[in-house]
Formats: C-alpha cells, sequence, structure tokens
C-alpha cells in the first residue's frame, strides 16, 4: 500500500443534451446520464446509481480483504444496495441507504467467523465511513455443502 495521503482523479466531459463521459487514468469510460426518476433514459449509469454501486463495491473489497486476511473460506458473496433519496431541509440528500448481503461460505468455515467480517466490512469500507447516511447491513450467511 502507498502511504497516505491517497489521491485520486476523475475527468468528466459534458456537451449540450448528450451523456457525460467519465473516466479516470487508463481505465474505459462510463457514459453517465439523469437517471430515470428525474426524467432520463435510463440508458447510461446515473451519478446515484454510481454511488451506491460504490458503496455496494467498497463494501465487497473490504470483506474480501478481511476473509484472506482471516483466513475465512467462502465461496461467493452478493451485495444488494438500496438508496432512498428524498428532501432534507429544502435541498436533495441520500437519507438511507440499506446492504442486503448473502455469503456462501465454503465446507466446514466458521459461521460465527464469518458475521464478525462482514459486520467488520461495514466499518472499515471507506465509502461507507464517507458518507453521512444511516446505513443498515443486512447480512445472511449459508454454510457450505460438503
Amino acid at each position: 500500500m502507498q502511504p497516505f495521503p491517497h489521491h485520486y482523479q476523475v475527468q468528466v466531459n459534458a456537451e449540450a443534451n448528450q451523456p457525460l463521459t467519465t473516466g479516470c487514468d487508463q481505465l474505459p469510460p462510463l457514459r453517465v446520464d439523469t437517471p430515470t426518476t428525474f426524467g432520463g433514459s435510463g440508458e447510461h449509469w446515473s451519478p446515484e446509481e454510481l454511488l451506491l454501486a460504490a458503496l455496494g463495491n467498497c463494501y465487497a473489497l473490504s470483506f474480501r480483504a478481511l476473509a484472506k486476511a482471516s483466513g475465512l473460506a467462502w465461496v461467493s458473496l452478493d451485495v444488494a444496495v438500496e438508496g432512498v433519496l428524498d428532501k432534507v431541509e429544502r435541498q436533495m440528500r441520500f437519507t438511507r441507504a440499506t446492504l442486503r448481503v448473502g455469503l456462501t461460505l465454503a465446507p466446514g468455515a466458521d459461521l460465527d467467523a464469518a458475521e464478525r467480517q462482514l459486520q467488520r466490512a461495514e466499518s472499515i469500507c471507506i465509502v461507507a465511513n464517507s458518507l453521512r447516511v444511516p446505513l443498515a447491513l443486512i447480512t445472511e450467511v449459508q454454510a457450505g455443502v460438503g
């Protein structure tokens, strides 16, 4: 890991009446537009969806790192993220986010240890720690068949 602070840069290009082009470094560009709830076409990612995707991906990567460090044997992790956008004091913002997490363990894996790592992943998730929205974590762990 590089020493702190870490710096990240993203470039956004906009043209009138066109989806935005968003990119960074050598990654393929993303097309971003208004969500359908605000009259968009639904053909491109929206900033709202990208924010929730960042939360879900950060949580999953945090769990993966913890599981690796602790030697937890797991098969798959599914993370569904729901966000509620509302008006608060005349400003629109996310007022709640819910992570529904399903974890399938390898045969013989420790269920209690898995649940601890799922809970801990929320506490170390950089995106979750950076948001000011209440976050609910709902987990379901399945033992591996073997």
